[in-house]
């Protein structure tokens, strides 16, 4: 039995105790409310940013922007959501810059996308280079993918890189010392470039003319000539009135041919480096002669060697046919060779 007298309970002291110990249960169990809404609305983010339906997208901004600011994970989210999907780049990089994650290949993606709808060349340069790329984002090209970004969801980073590394190729072909090549291009020429060992290979127009064959009518500007969208990697049949021009490297070597349509055909008309595309035409022409030979491959390779340069110890071509012997042996000469003018006869 407690010692001290028991006290009687009055109704007015019940009824401050009904108001007061609910309202201390709430205060205690807030925290863990407040972070069940903010992962809710996080998660929902995350999920319609997968899914890539615009309309959930944007209902799950809405109710994710109630928790901004609080979470990085959900301002990295609602960042994407804004400047890729919603559209609304300025907004959703600011949220991206202030919600870093290089390490996190999602924010990496989203940041690139951010930067290229938000016009922000320069962070797109410093967010390649991080991943140690150095890419040209002055060519002309960039300015047609921006634009094109601002209203089309479907621009995307990955693009960028791949127009930017076809320009920077095409444009390292000299614009002087080019020289006249003269050999027929044959249907087995880009084959014969793979085999070869070619890792990347553009088909440009130096001269812009869409094909109606093209399957989207753009065309990206490089400093030094167009791509067409759809017709970049092989010769084009029919071919332009204009021509192409074809660009290869095998990561070491680069190499250029300038190609026209002439009556017997498309024809190598000129390049930087004659002896060494014409190998690679030779090549093609090789690979035409042997059709659906299974070993065609191992012998080009047995006749060409690997790399697009020519192969350092590979021996010279021996001639089409031995030299002639002399017919004769010489004849000695039929009189002793005259005097200098003015010398003495005797």
């Amino acid at each position: 039995m407690s010692p001290w007298p028991s006290q009687p309970t009055r109704p007015s002291q019940l009824r401050l105790l009904s108001v007061l110990v609910p309202a201390a249960l709430t205060l205690a169990g807030c925290s863990s409310c407040a972070d069940s809404g903010l992962a809710q609305a996080r998660q929902g983010l995350q999920d319609a940013l997968a899914q890539g339906d615009v309309q959930r997208v944007s209902d799950a901004a809405r109710a994710a922007s109630t928790w901004q600011d609080k979470d990085p994970a959900l301002d990295r989210a609602l960042g994407d959501a804004l400047a890729n999907v919603l559209l609304r780049p300025q907004e959703g990089a600011a949220l991206l810059k202030a919600n870093p994650a290089p390490e996190d290949p999602a924010w990496v993606d989203a940041a690139l996308d951010a930067a290229l709808r938000s016009s922000d060349r320069v962070w797109m340069g410093q967010l390649y280079a991080a991943q140690g790329l150095d890419l040209d984002l002055d060519t002309p090209a960039m300015d047609q993918l921006i634009r094109l970004s601002k209203s089309d969801r479907d621009i995307h980073h990955a693009l960028v890189e791949s127009v930017v590394r076809d320009c920077m190729l095409v444009d390292q072909q000299p614009r002087l010392g080019l020289r006249q090549v003269d050999l027929p291009v044959t249907a087995s020429l880009r084959r014969a470039l793979d085999l070869l060992g070619a890792t990347h290979v553009v088909v440009a127009r130096t001269v812009l003319q869409l094909s109606p064959r093209s399957t989207h009518d753009r065309a990206w500007q490089c400093h030094t000539g167009w791509l067409p969208e759809g017709e970049l990697d092989q010769v084009p049949d029919p071919l332009p009135p204009r021509g192409v021009l074809l660009a290869a490297t095998d990561g070491q070597t680069v190499g250029f041919i300038n190609i026209d349509m002439t009556p017997q055909g498309p024809w190598a008309q000129s390049s930087p480096d004659p002896a060494m595309v014409a190998r690679w035409l030779r090549a093609g022409a090789l690979l035409d002669e042997l059709g659906a030979d299974p070993q065609a491959a191992d012998k080009l390779r047995a006749r060409f060697g690997a790399g697009l340069a020519a192969p350092p110890s590979s021996p010279a071509a021996p001639p089409s046919s031995p030299a002639a012997p002399p017919s004769s042996p010489a004849a000695p000469p039929s009189s002793p060779a005259a005097p200098p003018a003015g010398a003495d006869a005797n």
